[in-house]
């Protein structure tokens, strides 16, 4: 990497390297200034031991927050209020204790009151802060849309075009902000979520001094019942249904682009319409099939290339035996996939959800699905020779941790000779649960209207620290965080005997998480926890549950041999079992990325954006030498790589990690650095001199926003690596 200088006397400008980067100049005011309309006043103090807030000035971040700065003297934390309930608070910094407070966009145009709080409770008087409004102002351009996705799980990407007039967009869900981007440095699209899939969805731009565009609405999500990451068809007629948005067009169309229906959705007053189409599909070489969505005003939406394939009367069969879950929230599913080499799990919309798991020879496969995914349907994919051979749908229950869900209170811990009960409270119609480390030792009834509840654990627990949590019905087996309670209401009786030592793991052959580290899974004696080590260190992640165990290991740890034994409930280690970490194999036969783009950001960050031709479940990897410092996974062939700032000044390559294989490695260029360009800057019409930094031997090209060329130079001849 060496340096580059040029001089332009243009009086806004862009940079860009061909065919890689792009940097946006622009004379523009800070990205965030100070509210002109904002006003902080004192209000009367009151005698308290704290000060009232010194309310500085007001800012607005990309989200439209507003981001209140100042001092309170004295104060541990400051909190804001409106109309006597706390809206957001933050923790005094220094010794001057300088606290900085978020604020709701949803308090804009509002009074609010800032109180400082000190190390006892006691409160200040209030410092009173009018927020401006967010005014609609109609000279702001629209957003427009350029594209959007729609996926069968109901999830929607929206891709804005690019605009000059406004820093930032909004996604808004009503009033609400779903996600914020400023634009001028790499512009990405917006993720609508599923869970937001029958809300109507708009796109504003937001102004630095707090004005908004109009807005512009976002399609509804094209819906196709039935649809899986796999879908057979018998050759002949098939028959679709689904919903799109109120009176809009859909149009299926094969992998050549050949129509195979035109309907109509049902117009709604909610805005969601239903669909119903009939399709022939008579050959047998399979279907790709695009649904595209053309709304009454002329918006449009696409779900792109859902594969179809001929049912084979011998096609391998997935089974599910058992799903089991860890206390990490990851699930462990087993079953037979006689005739294939690997089943992945899936979701709706293509995005593979971590290691795949091989079918050992008697045909069984134990498979680890991410908790990210609970309570999503998933498909069970196995494959052999590469090519899916068969599928099952999967509804994975809802359970996680809720950190909001109340805790249960306890109020009298009692015992007989066979028991130990539990009293207190929880929120009204809730259960409590008590945990021994991963083991369910007891469950309380519903909790009535007061909230009270009472459960026993075994009288062998006296004595002992277990852990209650609250959940409540139709909750699955998510539940509140962990509350530990000593179970000491008297004398503890002596110890029971010690149980016999736990029997070794066993492990499975070592395979691969999607963000290149060591994953070790295996069988454990039921009840059973694990522990696992490198030399005399522990590893960090090692889980186990329902007899299943799970081992994570850094991939930076490639060559080291982890030792794992079982621990049993007296604590007593069984025999240890040993594996290497041996790194993944090279096959050159799996197909190298196409970097379509390469964006730099200012502060040295880059977002790569390309395309893989190699299929499904495959991910990029990013390389520092020998070790993973960044991935993504491949959807519909399409990958989106973030690189931290860090990592400006290494030598970086990418892969493709696919079935347990690298591919040979593709070279990133060096990253183009630009001297003193921020997100925000200004210049003095004239000349202007650019210097900065990039790959030796690059042409550096600067074209303003009308394309027009600026200079262009080459870097010099390199100094240093």
């Amino acid at each position: 990497m060496t340096s580059f200088r040029a001089r332009s006397s243009a009086a806004a400008c862009a940079l860009a390297v061909i065919g890689t980067t792009f940097v946006a100049v622009t004379p523009a005011a800070a990205a965030q200034t100070p509210s002109p309309t904002t006003s902080a006043t004192p209000s009367t103090p009151a005698t308290t031991a704290v000060d009232a807030p010194d309310q500085q000035d007001v800012f607005r971040n990309v989200a439209g927050e507003f981001r209140l700065r100042g001092l309170a003297p004295g104060a541990e934390k400051v909190v804001a209020q409106h109309d006597g309930v706390d809206i957001a608070e933050a923790q005094t910094l220094f010794a001057r204790k300088a606290y900085t407070v978020v604020v709701p966009l949803s308090a804009a145009g509002s009074t609010i009151e800032l109180i400082a709080v000190a190390a006892d409770g006691s409160r200040s008087a209030a410092t009173q802060v009018a927020l401006p409004e967010t005014t609609v102002d109609p000279s702001l351009t629209k957003p427009e849309i350029e594209k959007v996705w729609s996926f069968p799980n109901g999830r929607q990407r929206i891709t804005p075009a690019a605009q000059v007039d406004a820093n930032t967009v909004w996604l808004l869900d009503g009033d609400r902000v779903i996600e914020a981007h400023r634009q001028g440095v790499a512009f990405p699209f917006f993720e609508a979520p599923a869970d937001i899939a029958d809300k109507p969805l708009d796109l504003v731009q937001f102004g630095p001094d707090g004005r908004i565009s109009e807005r512009t609405p976002v399609p509804r999500p094209i819906q196709v019942d039935g649809l899986g990451e796999t879908n057979v068809y018998t050759p002949g007629t098939k028959d679709f249904a689904g919903t799109a948005e109120s009176g809009a067009t859909i149009i299926a169309t094969d992998q050549d682009g050949d129509e195979l229906f035109r309907e109509q959705a049902t117009t709604a007053r909610n805005g969601i319409g239903s669909w119903r189409g009939t399709a022939d599909l008579t050959a047998k070489d399979g279907y790709e099939v695009t649904f595209t969505q053309t709304t009454t005003d002329g918006r449009t939406s696409t779900m792109e290339n859902i594969a179809f394939t001929v049912a084979e009367d011998d096609a391998t069969v997935i089974t599910i035996d058992k799903v089991e879950r860890l206390a990490s929230g990851t699930f462990i599913i087993d079953g037979h996939a006689n005739g294939a080499r690997v089943v992945r799990a899936v979701t709706a919309s293509g995005e593979t959800t971590g290691g795949h798991a091989a079918v050992r020879p008697d045909g069984k496969y134990s498979l680890f699905v991410d908790s990210r995914l609970t309570g999503e349907r998933i498909t069970l994919t196995a494959f052999a020779d590469e090519k899916p051979v068969a599928t099952t749908p999967y509804q994975l229950k809802g359970s996680s941790v809720d950190p909001s869900y109340e805790r249960p209170t306890v109020s009298e811990i009692g015992e007989n000779i066979l028991f130990v009960t539990v009293a207190g409270t929880i929120a009204p119609g809730s259960f409590v649960i008590a945990y021994d480390g991963f083991a369910r030792i007891g469950r309380s009834d519903q909790a009535g209207a007061d909230g009270k509840y009472s459960l026993t654990v075994d009288r062998k627990y006296l004595g002992k620290t277990i852990d209650l949590v609250g959940t409540r019905p139709g909750y699955g087996d998510s539940h509140s965080l962990r509350m530990a309670v000593d179970l000491v209401p008297g004398e503890v009786p002596s110890t029971p005997a010690a149980p016999s030592d736990p029997v070794a793991p066993a492990a499975e052959p070592l395979t691969y998480a999607d963000d290149g580290d060591y994953l070790v899974v295996g069988s454990v004696e039921d009840g059973a926890r694990v522990r696992a080590f490198i030399g005399d260190e522990p590893v960090e992640h090692a889980d186990a549950a329902g007899g299943r165990f799970a081992v994570k290991i850094p991939a930076k740890q490639s060559g080291a041999t982890v030792r794992i034994v079982a621990v049993g409930a007296n604590d007593a280690e069984s025999a240890p079992i040993t594996v290497h970490l041996t790194a993944p194999e090279h096959d050159p036969s799996i197909g190298m990325p196409d970097v379509e783009t390469i964006y730099v950001h200012p502060d040295g960050a880059q977002s790569l954006y390309g395309r893989l031709g190699v299929g499904v479940d495959a991910v990029l990897w990013a390389f520092d030498g020998d070790e993973v410092v960044a991935s993504s996974p491949v959807l519909n062939n399409r990958f989106a790589l973030d690189l931290p700032k860090a990592l400006k000044d290494r030598e970086l390559t990418v892969k493709v990690f696919q079935f347990g294989k690298l591919s040979e490695a593709f070279p990133l260029p060096r990253t183009l650095e630009v001297d003193g360009v921020g997100e925000s800057n200004t210049y003095t019409p004239g000349s202007k001199a650019f210097t900065g930094s990039a790959e030796a031997g690059a042409t550096i090209t600067a074209t303003d926003q009308n394309g027009t060329t600026l200079f262009e130079t080459t870097v010099g001849a390199t100094k240093r690596a």
